[in-house]
């Protein structure tokens, strides 16, 4: 099967790579594509994905050095170049909603640009849901190219 992408959505913001695997080492070629399709939509859409920490690693790094999470957000078994998100503990049960880490996890509930406060803000966030539940829990996204061009348009 070839790649192929499809736009989601109206116009450049999102689009959906089908017919590669992300587990698998990616020709210069391919990643170029994908290079180029991340240049023109913000956001990149690969499903059904079923990668280890070190094939996200491998992938992540194509795109350039990673930032290292905060020893906050580093758990047991898990890459320490991989922030790990979620409401489940080392112990393997779902953290108390008052507890120290399920309030500060909270903050990522609220409109927010990954690392953009960081003296070298990120070029992307690569995200690879594991477990997410049948309903709810959608990342959403918003244009904010779309909003300059808007904003500078009618500001002429």
């Amino acid at each position: 099967m070839s790649m192929t992408m499809t736009t989601l959505g109206h116009g450049d913001f999102a689009a959906e790579i089908r017919g590669i695997q992300l587990d698998h080492t990616l020709d210069d070629d391919t990643f170029s594509t994908i290079q180029d399709a991340i240049d023109r939509y913000a956001v990149l859409v690969f499903r059904d994905q079923r990668l280890t920490d070190e094939q996200q690693v491998a992938f992540s790094e194509r795109f350039g050095p990673l930032e290292i999470p905060l020893a906050f957000d580093q758990y047991a078994g898990v890459h320490p170049k991989v922030t790990r998100l979620s409401n489940v503990g080392d112990d393997n049960q779902v953290m108390l909603p008052d507890s120290h880490h399920a309030t500060y996890l909270k903050g990522n509930q609220l409109w927010h640009t990954d690392s953009s406060f960081k003296p070298a803000p990120a070029k992307y966030s690569i995200l690879h849901g594991r477990e997410v539940p049948p309903e709810g829990g959608n990342t959403e996204f918003a244009d904010c190219r779309a909003a300059w061009d808007d904003w500078t348009a009618s500001s002429d």
